[in-house]
């Protein structure tokens, strides 16, 4: 008899130790669990801000695209105009000198030494065509 209530007694603190351990157990798989869903909430979170990202570069790729078309517009234009500008600044160059000139001596004053300083142009044409020279 003795043996079986030492048994009795061994069984049940063994019980108790059980009983012990799956409160704890459960404790930490509550925990676990409630993780769990804020792991999935951060995520669902996660997955909206990059998709509203994405949505972003999207419309920001669109807008590079226009503005870079808009750009090779105004580019092509400038360049015509440039073109023309030129071809007029030549034309009238060649209608100045024969208005100034008429055709009595030479075509155009000798340009001035290079060893002097040069000072500062009062012929527009030949301005013009400097600064025609400059932007091609």
């Amino acid at each position: 008899m003795n043996t079986a209530i030492l048994l009795d007694i061994l069984l049940a603190a063994l019980m108790v130790a059980t009983i012990v351990y799956a409160v704890i157990l459960n404790r930490r798989l509550a925990a676990f669990r409630q993780g769990k869903e804020e792991l999935q909430a951060l995520i669902a979170a996660f997955t909206a801000s990059t998709e509203k990202a994405r949505s972003g570069i999207d419309q920001l790729r669109e807008a590079s695209e226009q503005s870079a078309k808009a750009l090779q517009t105004v580019i092509g234009d400038a360049r015509a105009m440039r073109e023309d500008l030129g071809f007029l600044v030549d034309r009238g160059a060649a209608i100045a000198d024969r208005l100034v000139y008429d055709g009595r001596g030479p075509k155009r004053p000798a340009a001035p030494s290079s060893s002097a300083p040069s000072a500062p142009s009062s012929d527009p044409v030949a301005s013009l065509r400097k600064i025609l020279e400059a932007t091609r």
